[in-house]
C-alpha cells in the first residue's frame, strides 16, 4: 500500500468515528437538558410526570427487547432441524399478544368496577376481574390528565398518578407478551403452530389478566384480603407462565424418543433413541445477557416513585449473579456436574426470584434470595426429569418453581 492510501485509509478511520462521537454526545446532552427542564417544569406536585413517563417508556423497550433474548435462548438450547419453528413462533407470538391485550387483557386486568368507586374511603368491597375498558381507545392529544380516558381507568389513574396513560399500557402489553413467551420454550419442537397461537391469545386475553388483576388491580382480592404483594410479577408473570408451561409440556408428552417415549405406541420403551443436546450454545448464551440486561426495566420500570429505581436494579443485578454462581457450586451435588445451560438458567432463576422483591429489600437479601433461587433451579430440573416432563429450555424450572419460591417469601416478609 502506498504512503497517499495510507494516510487517506488512516484519515477515513479516525474522521469518522470522530464526528460521529461529537453528533452523539450532542444529542446526549439535549436530551438530558430536556429531560431536565421536563422535570423541572413543575416544582409542586408533579414534578416528576414527564421523567417519570420517559422512565417507563424507556422499561417497556428494554422488556420488548426480552423477546430477542427468549428467542435466542430457545434457539440455541433446541435441536437446528427445529430452529424456524421456534424462531417464528417467538416473533408471532408477541404480535398475538398485543391483540389480546388490547383488546380484553387489559380492561381486564386493569379497569374498573361497575358496582365500586376509586375514590379512598368510599368503598371497601374486592373484585374478581375489572369490568371496564374493553377495546378502549387512546386519547389523543394527551393533555390533560395524561391522556387517561374520561372513563374506564379511573382506579389505574390514581394508583400511576404520574404516568401517561399510553406509556402504562405499553409497559404492560410488554408484561403480558413475556407471559405468553414463557410457555413457548417448554413446548418447543412439537407443538403445532396454530394451537399455540390460540393458546397464546387466550392465555394473554384472559387467564394472566384476571391473575394479574387479584394482586395489581385497585381492589384485587389477593392484594385487599390477604395482603399479598408481588412488586413485578414473581407470581403475576412467572409464576402463571410456568405453570402454564408446566400444563402444556405434561398435555404434549415428550419429543420423540426423548426419555425413551415412543409417540406412535404413547409408551416409555428403554432409552433414548435420539440426542436432544443444545445446538448453539453461543446462541443460548446472548440469550441469557439480553434477558439479563430486559430485567432491569422489567423490575426498575415497575417502581412508581424513581426513588426506588436505582435500588430496585442493583437488587436485581446481585441476585442474578448469585443465582448463576450458586448454580456453578450446587450442580455437581444435584445433577452431577455443572452445565452452560444450568448456569444461564441459574441466572435466569435468580433474576425470576428477585422480582417480587426487588424493591423492598437490600443487597445482602438480594444475594440470599439468587442464591436459593439458583438451587431451586437445579432441583426443577432434577424433578422434571424424575417426572418426564420435556422442557427444552428449562422454562418450568426457572419460571415455576422459582417464581413460587419467591411467592412464598414476599408473602412471609408483609
Amino acid at each position: 500500500m502506498s504512503r497517499h492510501k495510507y494516510k487517506r485509509l488512516k484519515h477515513q478511520i479516525t474522521s469518522v468515528p470522530s464526528r460521529w462521537y461529537f453528533c452523539l454526545s450532542f444529542a446526549i446532552t439535549i436530551l438530558l437538558g430536556w429531560v431536565g427542564v421536563a422535570a423541572a417544569q413543575d416544582s409542586n406536585t408533579n414534578n416528576f410526570t414527564n421523567l417519570s413517563t420517559i422512565w417507563l417508556l424507556v422499561s417497556s423497550f428494554l422488556v420488548f427487547f426480552m423477546n430477542a433474548g427468549f428467542a435466542m435462548l430457545e434457539a440455541g438450547l433446541c435441536r437446528r432441524r427445529n430452529a424456524t419453528n421456534v424462531l417464528a413462533k417467538n416473533l408471532i407470538v408477541f404480535c398475538i399478544s398485543a391483540l389480546a391485550f388490547w383488546l380484553i387483557g387489559f380492561g381486564l386486568m386493569f379497569g374498573d368496577g361497575i358496582t365500586y368507586s376509586c375514590v379512598p374511603g368510599e368503598n371497601t368491597s374486592l373484585s374478581l376481574v375489572g369490568q371496564k375498558g374493553l377495546f378502549f381507545n387512546l386519547p389523543f392529544p394527551q393533555f390533560g390528565n395524561l391522556g387517561f380516558p374520561e372513563s374506564g381507568f379511573n382506579c389505574l389513574n390514581q394508583d400511576w398518578s404520574n404516568h401517561s396513560f399510553a406509556s402504562l399500557f405499553l409497559f404492560q402489553l410488554v408484561f403480558a407478551g413475556t407471559a405468553a413467551t414463557i410457555v413457548s420454550g417448554a413446548v418447543a419442537e412439537r407443538v403445532k403452530f396454530w394451537a399455540f397461537l390460540l393458546f397464546s391469545f387466550f392465555l394473554v386475553g384472559f387467564i394472566y389478566p384476571v391473575t394479574g388483576h387479584w394482586v395489581w388491580g385497585h381492589y384485587g382480592w389477593l392484594a385487599k384480603a390477604l395482603k399479598f404483594h408481588d412488586f413485578a410479577g414473581s407470581t403475576v408473570v412467572h409464576s402463571v407462565g410456568g405453570m402454564a408451561a408446566l400444563v402444556g409440556a405434561w398435555l404434549l408428552k415428550p419429543r420423540q424418543g426423548r426419555f425413551g417415549y415412543n409417540l406412535r405406541t404413547d409408551r416409555y420403551e428403554g432409552l433414548e433413541t435420539e440426542k436432544f443436546s443444545a445446538d448453539n450454545l453461543g446462541l443460548a448464551t446472548l440469550g441469557c445477557l439480553i434477558l439479563w440486561l430486559g430485567w432491569f426495566g422489567f423490575n426498575g420500570g415497575s417502581a412508581k416513585d424513581l426513588d426506588y429505581v436505582a435500588n430496585t436494579i442493583t437488587t436485581t443485578m446481585m441476585a442474578a449473579a448469585a443465582g448463576g454462581i450458586s448454580s456453578v457450586f450446587f450442580s455437581p451435588i444435584i445433577l452431577g456436574k455443572p452445565s452452560l445451560a444450568s448456569i444461564i438458567n441459574g441466572i435466569l432463576g435468580g433474576l425470576v426470584g428477585i422480582t417480587a422483591s426487588a424493591a423492598f429489600v437490600d443487597i445482602r437479601s438480594a444475594f440470599i434470595i439468587g442464591s436459593i433461587s439458583g438451587i431451586f433451579v437445579l432441583l426443577g430440573e432434577y424433578f422434571i426429569q424424575v417426572w418426564k416432563i420435556d422442557d427444552p429450555v428449562g422454562s418450568i424450572p426457572v419460571h415455576l418453581f422459582c417464581g413460587f419460591w419467591e411467592t412464598i417469601v414476599i408473602y412471609i416478609k408483609f
